[in-house]
């Protein structure tokens, strides 16, 4: 067996006993890493239009959330006393 044939089998033997929350933890850490790179990659200017557009995505998912509330609201059987 070769270096990669070996590294491949110990990766797969170590993915094969990890669990769930591990996994979502591993994957969580690697997403960070990449968010900070990116982030550090960015210009001045690029960094105000990427915290806009956040800003402009927070405020739409509280206007969907607030909105599906109410239409939930709406929906509820309201009791009778027939």
């Amino acid at each position: 067996m070769n270096r990669e044939e070996v590294t491949a089998f110990v990766a797969n033997d170590i993915l094969n006993n990890l669990n769930l929350s591990q996994i979502v933890t591993i994957l969580r850490e690697s997403a960070i890493k990449q968010a900070d790179a990116y982030y550090s990659s960015l210009k001045e200017d690029d960094l105000k239009e990427l915290e806009q557009r956040i800003s402009e995505a927070a405020e739409e998912m509280k206007k969907n959330v607030e909105q599906a509330e109410a239409k939930e609201q709406d929906e509820k059987p309201v009791a009778s006393n027939v």
